[in-house]
Formats: structure tokens, sequence, C-alpha cells
């Protein structure tokens, strides 16, 4: 007969070891945090409320909301906090599928559903200057055709959601000049 390892450990070290799932997020729940920095007009910004935006050369002064303040609103902030991770577990273009990290899979384009992210970290031109954006998809407008995206787009900006004109091309959509791998 063997003995378990877990009769030896004591209880209080099983508790702190165990690290619960987090809670589900619907789709729905997913779309609708997006939509509420697009409701807010949130600014554009890669950092948190009331720090220096080295990227954008501003300091960070957007609408003040205990829930998000923590959280960057750039491309992957928005998709942090949509997606219902905590400000710890900060997502960057470079984390999220297929570039890194273990919060997301790549997908085909053809599989994509409201609360998917639609991400980028390319080099186009061949220049050494990488694309990289992230955006929520927000559903189909016009079935493989025309994208509902959601996403923070650039310093100056903020955050919105508009209609774009997409294809397929092979596993990825293509959305405008950039292919993006759907995850």
């Amino acid at each position: 007969m063997r003995r378990s390892i877990w009769k030896s450990v004591p209880a209080v070290l099983v508790l702190l070891a165990y690290s619960p799932p987090a809670e589900a997020i619907s789709r729905t729940e997913i779309v609708a945090r997006a939509q509420e920095w697009v409701d807010a007009k949130l600014l554009y910004c890669v950092s948190t409320k009331g720090a220096y935006d080295a990227t954008c050369k501003y300091t960070c002064n957007r609408q003040d909301n205990p829930a998000w303040n923590g959280y960057f609103s750039d491309c992957s902030g928005l998709i942090t906090w949509a997606w219902g991770l905590p400000e710890s577990q900060r997502l960057y273009t470079g984390s999220i599928a297929p570039y890194g990290g273990n919060k997301s899979f790549v997908i085909d384009a053809h599989d994509l559903q409201p609360g998917d992210a639609l991400n980028d970290r390319s080099d186009p031109d061949g220049d050494g200057k990488l694309h990289h954006h992230v955006m929520l998809f927000g559903g189909w407008k016009l079935p493989g055709k025309v994208a509902i995206i959601l996403q923070e787009s650039g310093c100056g900006k903020v955050a919105n959601r508009t209609e774009m004109n997409v294809q397929y091309v092979g596993e990825k959509l293509q959305v405008g000049q950039y292919s993006y791998h759907a995850v």
C-alpha cells in the first residue's frame, strides 16, 4: 500500500498552494466590458491613470474609475480588462498568442466569436519596425466581410467601436494592410 504524500502535508500549506481558477466570463460580458471603455471615450495611455506615459509623451489624465484605474488603456490593456484579467496579469501584444504567454491560443479566423481577439506583431515592411496591435472582435456586421472591432488604437485617440472591412487569408483575418491572428 502506498502512502499518500498529502497525509504528511499540513492542511494550511495545501490551501496556500491551491489557486482556484478564475471565474468564467461570458462572451457577452467581455464585449460589454470593452464597450465601457468605448462609452467613456477612455484616452489611450501606455500607463495607468495619473502616470506619465513615455510613449505618448503626456500624463494619462483620463476618466477616474477605480475598477480600471490600474490598467494601461492601450490596446492590450483593453483586452486585459475585457477578458477580466487582474491588473497583475497585464497582457502585451507579445504575451498574447501566437507570440507568447499562456492566457490565449490561436484559433482559425473562420471560428471567431464575439470576445475573441485579433493580434498582430509583424514587420510588414521588412524595416525592423514591428506593427503591434491587438483588437477585440465584437461580432460580425456581415459575416466574413465586415467585422465589429473594439479597440484602443493610439496616442491621442480614445477607445472606439468601428466596423471594418476584412477578408480571410488562410487562418488569419486581413484588416487593412495587416494580417491578424485570431485568438
